[in-house]
């Protein structure tokens, strides 16, 4: 009884060390019991035997002195193997927020996958969602931590610590990627609104036709091309200026084709350029000739 008593008391002892001894103890008891059955059973028998002979009362209270310590290693068996059990699970709880924290680093530290700034937004506050949820199970463990028997702290306060630290770092990181993310979000929305713009010039754009020009409208044809031109020009400038400003949300955004359209966009106004340039030179010859012709035809 006083080793199970003193292995009751023993906190630093492994769990599994404490059953290989409890073990031991339990088949102590049960050889000390089958010794004590077999003294009682030989005792009824001599007492059949001898009608005055009585079985000692002690004999029954070291029975029942047994069993009483049977049952206590029954139940310090049962304490240890939950004890077991609790640590397991929450080595096994660790593991998944480990598992939990990998795929919150992996996540922060990815791009948005978003074609628009609503589709951003909406793949932001999901991700403001998975890492509350992450945040919320760092501060359960945190909870959790202090109620652990000595022998579950123990074994798994190094993963804990580590586990915690890492998952604080990444919130910490986290929060900050968020404010970025944000500011470059408002100016993604700046852009579109801008691409918008430019896209409703583009649509409204008229150059004029000089397939079949009068001379009367020489002139007149003559600065509206040179005013095509220079609007042209202007806006392929601005959407060349876009395209740098676009390039900051690759950085966060793994689609925002905003590059691309103002890409085409350029290439689209250069080759116009290039045929108003060549019509506009068509039509500056075509006046020569035509103002030779009319100087031969009425000298003054």
């Amino acid at each position: 009884m006083s080793q199970l008593k003193q292995l009751q008391s023993t906190e630093t002892l492994p769990s599994q060390e404490k059953l290989v001894q409890l073990e031991d103890i339990e088949t102590a008891v049960q050889e000390r019991l089958e010794g004590v059955t077999q003294l009682l059973h030989s005792g009824h028998d001599l007492v059949k035997e001898t009608p005055f002979y009585q079985m000692p009362e002690s004999a029954y209270a070291l029975m029942d002195t047994i069993k009483i310590i049977e049952e206590a290693v029954r139940d310090e068996r049962n304490v240890v193997l939950h004890k077991a059990a609790l640590t397991a699970e929450y080595r096994q709880t660790l593991q998944e927020f480990a598992e939990i924290v990998r795929l919150s680093e992996a996540l922060s530290d990815s791009k948005l996958a978003a074609r628009n700034p609503p589709e951003a937004s909406q793949e932001l506050e999901k991700r403001q969602r998975f890492l509350f949820c992450l945040s919320h199970f760092l501060q359960v463990l945190d909870t959790l931590e202090p109620h652990l028997d000595l022998d579950t702290r123990s074994l798994c306060q190094d993963l804990h610590a580590e586990l915690v630290v890492h998952a604080g770092t990444i919130l910490d990181r986290a929060v900050n990627r968020q404010e970025i993310v944000e500011m470059t979000l408002a100016s993604w929305n700046h852009l579109e609104l801008q691409w918008n713009q430019e896209d409703e010039w583009f649509r409204q754009l008229q150059i004029p036709d000089t397939s079949n020009v009068i001379s009367e409208a020489f002139t007149e044809l003559t600065e509206s091309l040179k005013d095509v031109l220079e609007s042209m020009e202007h806006h392929r400038s601005v959407a060349a200026q876009l395209i740098e400003s676009t390039r900051s949300l690759d950085c966060l955004f793994s689609d925002p084709g905003l590059e691309t359209k103002f890409q085409e966009r350029i290439m689209q106004l250069q080759e116009m350029i290039n045929d108003t340039k060549s019509a506009y030179r068509r039509l500056l010859l075509a006046v020569d000739h035509w103002n030779q012709f009319h100087n031969f035809c009425y000298p003054h």
